[in-house]
C-alpha cells in the first residue's frame, strides 16, 4: 500500500523545479525499490505470503513502473543522443508497459485455464532480475534527467 501512495508523490515531485525535485522523486522511487525488495524477501523468509500481497505487489510494481515512464517521456532528456533522437525514451516505455500488460494477461488467463500452464508463466529468478534491472535503471534515469542542475 506504500508503493501505490507513493506514486502521486512522486509524481508531485518530478515537477518541482532545481534539484531538490530530482533527488525528492529519486528518493522516493529508489525507497519503493529497496521496499519492493525487501517485502519480498520478507515474506519468502518468514513464510508471510497472503492473497493480498500477492496480488497488490506486481501492481504496485507495474504502477510505480509505469508512471516513472510516462513522467520520463514527459521531459525527455535535452542532451547528447535524447536531444536529437526524442523517440529514445517513448519507445522502450511503450515496450516496457506493453510487456507488463501482456505478461499480467497471460497470467491471468492461464490462472484461468490450469495449474502446469500457470507454472509455465509463473514470476521466477529471471523475471526478479528484470525487475531488479529495471529498477536501476529507471533510478539512474530519474537521477539525471535534468542536465540543467549540477551536483558540486
Amino acid at each position: 500500500l506504500g508503493r501505490v501512495a507513493a506514486v502521486p508523490l512522486l509524481v508531485a515531485t518530478f515537477y518541482l523545479d532545481g534539484w531538490q525535485g530530482t533527488v525528492a522523486t529519486t528518493t522516493i522511487f529508489i525507497a519503493a525499490s529497496v521496499t519492493d525488495w525487501l517485502d519480498g524477501y520478507i515474506a519468502r523468509k518468514m513464510n508471510l505470503k497472503s492473497s493480498f500481497g500477492a496480488f497488490l505487489d506486481p501492481v504496485a510494481d507495474k504502477l510505480m513502473v509505469a508512471a516513472t515512464l510516462v513522467l520520463l517521456c514527459t521531459r525527455p532528456l535535452d542532451v547528447g543522443l535524447f536531444a536529437q533522437a526524442p523517440w529514445l525514451l517513448p519507445i522502450p516505455a511503450i515496450a516496457i508497459i506493453g510487456r507488463e500488460i501482456t505478461m499480467s494477461a497471460v497470467r491471468e488467463w492461464a490462472a484461468s485455464q490450469d495449474s502446469k500452464l500457470l507454472e509455465a508463466v509463473a514470476v521466477n529468478n529471471l523475471g526478479k532480475w528484470k525487475t531488479a534491472t529495471q529498477m536501476t535503471a529507471l533510478a539512474i534515469l530519474l537521477a539525471t534527467r535534468d542536465s540543467r542542475y549540477k551536483f558540486n
